[in-house]
């Protein structure tokens, strides 16, 4: 499931990109909701399910993200988008792609690092116990629920920003910097109930 990551992020920035948050929001919420209900499914064995213990926290995580890739794909390849941005003209651009790594680069690295330190955390979690690793996994999901909406709104206001600076309109950028501010502050109280 490792790459579905990486495939959702390259997915969730084409709608970044296109000013789309509130989207990008709600099909990330939905996706740690889903992993929220099948981790104690999965973990635990209920509903019929087998006990699973750690691989159930990697499976509930994977389908998760599985089902998040599907809705992506969905609506990456609608008709409108197909039209509009040719989603299904996809030939290799050597510079593009080039460019795009260099940009990216130290963001996979730590990224790289991020995702390996949850992976050895998880493992030291799954052989404490079951409950360590539910409660592990239940807290990584609240944290990627709210982590998401907080990297959306943050990734919306740079392309805003970056658009206001290409239209030369730097007067509106302190408002789009004061929206982001309280929504920040919206979701801080939310995270804090």
């Amino acid at each position: 499931f490792g790459p579905l990551f990486v495939l959702n992020t390259a997915l969730l920035s084409f709608w970044i990109g296109r000013g789309k948050t509130i989207f990008v929001t709600v099909t990330t919420i939905g996706c740690s909701l889903l992993n929220m209900v099948l981790d104690p499914i999965l973990i635990f064995g209920t509903f019929g399910f087998p006990n699973l213990g750690v691989a159930g926290a990697g499976l509930a995580t994977g389908l998760s993200q599985l089902i998040l890739s599907g809705v992506l794909f969905i609506a990456f390849f609608s008709k409108e988008n197909r039209l509009k941005f040719s989603t299904t003209n996809y030939r290799f651009d050597r510079e593009l792609f080039l460019e795009a790594v260099n940009l990216g680069l130290f963001q996979a690295i730590s990224l790289f690092v991020q995702y390996s330190a949850w992976s050895f955390f998880f493992r030291v979690m799954g052989q404490t116990s079951q409950e360590h690793l539910f409660i592990s996994g239940f807290s990584q999901t609240i944290l990627y629920l709210f982590g998401f909406a907080i990297e959306a709104v943050s990734k919306a206001a740079a392309a805003i920003v970056s658009n206001l600076i290409g239209a030369r309109r730097y007067d509106l950028i302190k408002s789009v910097y004061r929206a982001g501010i309280r929504l920040h502050c919206i979701l801080g109280v939310l995270v804090g109930i």
